[in-house]
């Protein structure tokens, strides 16, 4: 289907604009149409609970994991040691807390995304599996990957 001659499409550089909120209010209202028990879910209030752990090394921060809980899913945002203090087990230290601590509050997933020039084969060693991919994600050739892992048995 091709727009009409009767359809006027115009370009709107403000994701706050009212035109913007309407086709929102599009989606939503769909969403709430065809599937009212997860819309519920969603927009009921279940805030991100942060993850915040830093490693530390004397008085220096070496490394660390940022990320958040919500509802069953860790989402690890960012994991990074310096270059001085790799090799030696911070980061796994730091990706077990993570699930420890998640566990805890109930999550039975874990997810990250990583360049390919990041952390591919630390997560893929570490147990997760790619949920996909998007090739040449920087427009310079590198890809972007989508990781998840089961870290508890989900309870229902």
């Amino acid at each position: 289907m091709t727009a009409s001659s009767e359809i006027r499409l115009t370009l709107e550089p403000n994701d706050e604009a009212p035109a913007c909120q309407a086709v929102c209010a599009l989606l939503r209202d769909h969403n709430w149409n065809a599937n009212p028990e997860l819309m519920q879910l969603l927009t009921s209030p279940k805030p991100k609970d942060p993850i915040n752990l830093i490693a530390w090394s004397e008085q220096a921060v070496v490394g660390g994991l940022l990320g958040y809980t919500q509802r069953k899913w860790l989402r690890i945002d960012i994991l990074a040691v310096a270059p001085d203090h790799r090799q030696r087990g911070i980061g796994t230290s730091l990706m077990r807390e993570a699930e420890r601590l998640a566990r805890l509050r109930g999550c039975c997933y874990g997810y990250v995304d990583t360049l390919e020039h990041q952390a591919p084969g630390f997560y893929l060693r570490f147990g997760y599996q790619s949920s996909g991919e998007i090739k040449d994600w920087d427009s310079r050739g590198n890809a972007k990957y989508f990781l998840t892992r089961r870290i508890a048995p989900d309870s229902g």
